[in-house]
């Protein structure tokens, strides 16, 4: 698990990223998401990892690159939609990055609805010391992952939202993200990450 000091202690600062660097595939585009996801594998000894729409692969290849890598770590995707002009079908790709990085642990990699899969994941009494959110962003899918991943997150551990700064998603996830603050003693909200023209993370804490 993550104590409360070893985390506060890390320094979100990226004066000295830069903007062009090539995160994933051919897109030349700094990559806000991928770079807090380096920042905490490069200091935190995570064990455990659920990480909602794994897309193109990026998070993963980042953390391939990472000085910890958890031996635990399950995918959740439906796949199948275009965004930004990348169009995925399968876990194909991933388990290519895995081969050509020598990804050292098995992933357990999941197909179907985070709507229906993470409730699954809560009668089966999962946990994770870290839950990524990044899946559908429809207000319906948004929300049931952000309560189902909640519930996901072992106790004294993070789950980082995507995206709470983009224009189309911002008045939800301040809804929500208000919503636990009043309704979870359990939820501290520990981070706000931020970077101009990016969507932003929010970084949650469970019982810090």
């Amino acid at each position: 698990m993550v104590s409360f000091e070893e985390f506060i202690n890390i320094k979100f600062d990226f004066k000295d990223i830069d903007e062009k660097n090539p995160v994933v595939g051919n897109r030349d585009i700094f990559w806000l998401y991928h770079e807090v996801v380096k920042i905490l594998f490069n200091a935190l000894n995570i064990k455990s990892l659920l990480e909602v729409g794994p897309w193109d692969g990026g998070v993963f290849r980042t953390i391939c690159g990472c000085k910890y890598k958890p031996q635990i770590y399950t995918m959740v995707d439906s796949w199948g939609e275009q965004f930004l002009g990348v169009v995925t079908k399968d876990y194909s790709h991933i388990d290519k990055i895995a081969l050509d990085l020598k990804y050292p642990y098995e992933l357990d990699k999941i197909t179907g609805d985070s709507t229906i899969i993470l409730p699954k994941f809560i009668e089966e009494g999962r946990k994770y010391e870290l839950v990524l959110i990044d899946g559908g962003h429809k207000p319906s899918v948004t929300s049931s992952d952000l309560f189902c991943g909640w519930r996901l997150v072992a106790d004294k551990g993070l789950m980082v939202v995507d995206d709470v700064h983009s224009r189309y998603l911002h008045e939800m996830y301040k809804e929500t993200m208000i919503f636990y603050l009043q309704h979870y003693k359990e939820a501290f909200l520990i981070k706000d990450v931020y970077y101009p023209k990016h969507p932003g993370c929010f970084i949650f804490m469970k019982n810090p």
